[in-house]
């Protein structure tokens, strides 16, 4: 009996032992952010890992599940499965997010001055770093610098996109020794053959967004900082543009409305923002509009800060303000959209341009199409703001009875600007008035504002008068006409257009636009063909004499 009794002690004390083991070795699924306790120095450590995340050793083709709170030294290989999360750390300073289905590989040079790589196969991730340039994220074409801030890069076979969320990025192309910096809202795409594509402008909030499974460490990793740090956080109470209220504003698509009692554009806005705490002779405000748009606020009446500024773009802008902190680094306090009155009011707005830019000709003002013109106007055929006005003063001095006519009928906002697709037609008569020079067809403006004016940027047809190289003769018939594909109803570019009989044939152009000029008045049959679409023939087309139309 005693010894039956002995047995179940020592099974008891048995069962109580593995219990106290296995809670010993429990860790924590949540780890608290604070130095020393989750970041090592000098190590890549695994603060988190949600789901499948998998790692391979040098040498070895066998994956091994990733646990919390392992290091990850040099050369290990690093690999999610689709729904697999990892949150990694180097040093207090540093902490990188990996999505599902991303591959890298670690590379740690204690030594140097970059002290971590981390080399992306296909990846997407997204490093939050605070005062630290220790680490670079390397993709196939270069590699992402980020010093304090948060920025993200996706890498694989199409290429790369880096997106400077938070403060500035740098991007090392291949091959170059200095990084291409990109302001905080801005994208840069780099082509799968290197090239860099322009930078784009991005809702730093949808890219959040996009890395919402991570919101909760994210806040905690900046909260630790903020803490720790000797800068005052500043937060804006209220915010004035043109002595209204933004919060006041009416919305359209998430922008706020801005408007004025005659409905033309103001010259100038001014912008006050109450700052909270008040701030002291050595802080700094400025205000963001583009990466090349920068204001600095000053301290103004009633206890506002504020900054005049012209009409950086149209029909919609965004404002932010940054704090500049003692270490020359910017602190987003405040972002807002901008929008000029309403859709409809700015498509108003166009059309009066258009209106404007075609008394222009008709009154010979050669100086208001100079100033309506942007100096950094470039057309899809390479003519610049000089080509354009050489064009225009040649024309009116050369030519008479000049008559431009512009009737838009679509508009799409684009990059801060409004393209404006519009039939046109333009038409001078010589100075011996036996001749008329014409053209007609589609073109699409690009229209925006520079000194806060409404101003010309592009045109994808060219100038106007481009195609002004044949002389009318208005005892003789224009054949015009375009082109549709019937089941699609999209213009047919090369298709050609002959008049049966005669000598005359041309090909359509992008637009599906052809123009036959001096063609003799009466009945013509018209042959058009292109190969895919076989060949159709429009019979007695009536031609009337070019100057009877005008």
């Amino acid at each position: 009996m005693q010894r039956n009794i002995v047995k179940l002690l020592a099974v008891i004390l048995l069962l109580l032992g593995c219990s106290s083991a296995v809670f010993a070795a429990a860790k924590s699924v949540r780890p608290e952010l604070q130095p020393g306790h989750s970041f090592i120095n000098g190590q890549l450590f695994v603060m988190m890992a949600d789901g499948p995340a998998y790692y391979c050793q040098p040498g070895q083709k066998t994956w091994q599940r990733i646990q919390q709170g392992q290091t990850l030294p040099d050369g290990y290989s690093v690999r999610t499965a689709a729904h697999g999360y990892l949150i990694l750390s180097w040093g207090a300073n540093n902490i990188i997010l990996v999505k599902p289905e991303s591959g890298l590989r670690v590379v740690v040079q204690p030594e140097a001055v970059v002290q971590l790589i981390l080399q992306l196969h296909r990846a997407e991730v997204m490093v939050a770093a605070r005062d630290s340039g220790l680490i670079e994220i390397e993709g196939r074409h270069g590699n992402l610098l980020v010093n304090h801030g948060d920025s993200s890069m996706i890498s694989n076979d199409n290429g790369e996109l880096i997106k400077a969320v938070k403060g500035q990025a740098g991007f090392r192309l291949r091959g170059n020794a200095e990084p291409l910096m990109i302001a905080e809202s801005y994208a840069l795409e780099v082509a799968p053959d290197g090239r860099e594509k322009p930078l784009v402008r991005f809702d730093p909030g949808s890219e959040y967004e996009s890395f919402r499974r991570f919101a909760t460490w994210l806040n905690r990793f900046d909260s630790m900082h903020r803490g720790q740090s000797s800068e005052v956080p500043f937060k804006i109470d209220s915010v004035k543009i043109n002595g209204e209220f933004v919060s006041s504003l009416p919305q359209e698509n998430g922008l706020r409305v801005l408007s004025t009692p005659d409905g033309r554009l103001p010259a100038s806005l001014l912008m006050q923002v109450k700052i909270t705490p008040y701030p002291g002779p050595t802080h700094r405000f400025e205000l963001y509009l583009g990466k090349d748009l920068v204001y600095v606020m000053r301290e103004g009446r009633e206890d506002y800060f504020e900054v005049n500024f012209k009409i950086p773009s149209f029909p919609e802008f965004t404002a932010t303000i940054h704090q500049v902190d003692s270490l020359d680094r910017r602190v987003r306090i405040f972002s807002a959209g901008f929008t000029f009155h309403s859709r409809r009011a700015v498509e108003d707005r166009a059309r009066l341009f258009c209106r404007e830019f075609s008394d222009a000709f008709a009154r010979r003002d050669q100086n208001w199409l100079r100033t309506a013109i942007s100096r950094d106007y470039r057309d899809w055929q390479g003519n610049t703001w000089f080509d354009f006005n050489s064009m225009a003063d040649d024309t009116l001095r050369r030519y008479r009875d000049v008559r431009l006519t512009l009737h838009p009928f679509r508009f799409e906002q684009k990059d801060g600007k409004l393209l404006v697709t519009l039939n046109y037609r333009l038409s001078a008569l010589t100075a011996d008035w036996n001749y008329r020079f014409e053209d007609r067809g589609t073109d699409i403006l690009t229209i925006g504002i520079e000194d806060g004016e409404m101003k010309l940027f592009s045109k994808v047809a060219g100038l106007f008068f481009n195609r002004l190289k044949v002389a009318v003769d208005l005892r003789q018939g224009i054949l015009r006409g375009r082109v549709y594909d019937e089941r699609t109803r999209r213009p047919l570019e090369g298709v050609s257009v002959t008049v049966r009989g005669t000598s005359y044939k041309t090909v359509s152009d992008s637009m599906g636009e052809y123009v036959i000029y001096n063609l003799p008045p009466g009945k013509h049959d018209v042959r058009f063909y292109k190969n895919g679409y076989g060949e159709l023939t429009a019979t007695t087309v009536t031609l009337k004499a070019a100057g009877e139309q005008f």
